[in-house]
């Protein structure tokens, strides 16, 4: 069965994870789909989770194309957080008696 966050693919492992030891049901010879590797990596990016990333590093171990997808996107990842806009502090007092001015205005 694979754990994937909110997903059950008991009965269809294939689609999921073609298999890590504690993924299939059956044949362990296979070794992860792309896609299914890189909806791990997703899942791991979103949350860090420990459980994840002992399945993605199970992944990797088995294939050096899935180290290098890894790598290619923590640093897409790390490049978005640092071109990322710091946001001003907001004066909401000030703010809400800007728009309070305004719609008297309008009345």
């Amino acid at each position: 069965m694979c754990s994937r966050p909110g997903e059950n693919y008991e009965n269809n492992w294939r689609t999921c994870c073609d298999t890590l030891p504690h993924t299939a049901p059956t044949d362990r010879s296979r070794t992860m789909t792309r896609d299914a590797f890189e909806q791990l990596l997703s899942d791991w990016l979103d949350g860090r989770d420990a459980r994840v990333a002992d399945q993605l590093d199970a992944a990797i171990a088995t294939s050096p194309e899935f180290a290098r997808l890894r790598d290619e996107w923590l640093d897409f990842e790390a490049g978005l957080r640092k071109n990322m806009p710091v946001m001003r502090e907001v004066a909401w007092d000030l703010f809400r008696g800007r728009i309070a001015a305004v719609i008297a205005n309008e009345s």
